[in-house]
């Protein structure tokens, strides 16, 4: 019997910096820990870090189904975080 795989989304709505963007230290490191050391690794999927806020709506929908959502956030990024 396959056991479903838990997803775990990682969100960091980050600002670019002249056009550029900047991937979220604190989730990479997160995310790294968590693939060493869990226990029963193969049981969770890992969803791609989402890190630009362009669109709210899809960003909101490419996280339908995930089992846990990780958010980092900073004072600069709090509200825009909690829509």
């Amino acid at each position: 019997m396959t056991m479903k795989k838990i997803k775990i989304g990682l969100v960091e709505i980050g600002d670019s910096f002249g056009g550029q963007y900047y991937l979220p230290y604190s989730l990479g490191v997160l995310r790294a820990y968590a693939e060493k050391m869990l226990a029963t690794r193969g049981n969770y999927e890992f969803l791609p870090i989402i890190y630009k806020g362009e669109n709210i709506e899809k960003l909101v929908e490419s996280l339908a189904g995930t089992d846990i959502i990780f958010y980092s956030t900073y004072l600069w990024n709090f509200r825009v975080s909690l829509e």
